[in-house]
């Protein structure tokens, strides 16, 4: 099966929290996708409750993708395992936090010199809002200065 050509990186921490020993956490996580809107509505939905994310990155050339394939090299130790499958989910007993997250992911961007741009935070955090309906391809590739910054 081939690959799909995602255009976005996202972060996400979910609205709900979860049981680690004693204590509640929310799950710090991050993905790539060609619909940021689907998306979120996706992890909505199957959560229960609504879902943002708190940081979004686009490339006009799908250059996310190699964002995100060197960022899970960099988070094998903190990645979280369900089912025994390593998923884009930071382990609930990582010290990793949604800041450390970010400066990974622009320290890669900055590696890799690559277009990958960031989501101005005027439109986060992204939660598929009718005034975030802007937030796609066709609008960011057409008008980058407006929706979106360097990193």
């Amino acid at each position: 099966m081939a690959t799909r050509k995602k255009k976005f990186l996202y972060v996400i921490l979910t609205a709900h929290y979860f049981k680690v020993g004693d204590t509640f956490k929310k799950r710090l996580g991050y993905g790539v996708t060609d619909d940021p809107s689907m998306r979120v509505r996706k992890y909505s939905n199957t959560s229960g409750g609504e879902q943002e994310f708190v940081e979004l990155y686009h490339s006009p050339n799908y250059d996310v993708m190699e964002v995100e394939r060197i960022l899970k090299q960099q988070l094998s130790d903190d990645c979280h395992t369900i089912n025994g499958e390593e998923v884009e989910w930071i382990s609930p007993y990582s010290s990793l936090t949604t800041t450390d997250l970010i400066n990974m992911i622009e320290d890669i961007i900055h590696g890799l010199n690559k277009p990958v741009r960031k989501v101005k935070k005027q439109f986060l955090p992204f939660k598929d809002a009718e005034w975030q309906d802007v937030i796609d391809s066709e609008n960011i590739e057409l008008y980058p200065n407006e929706y979106t910054e360097t990193v």
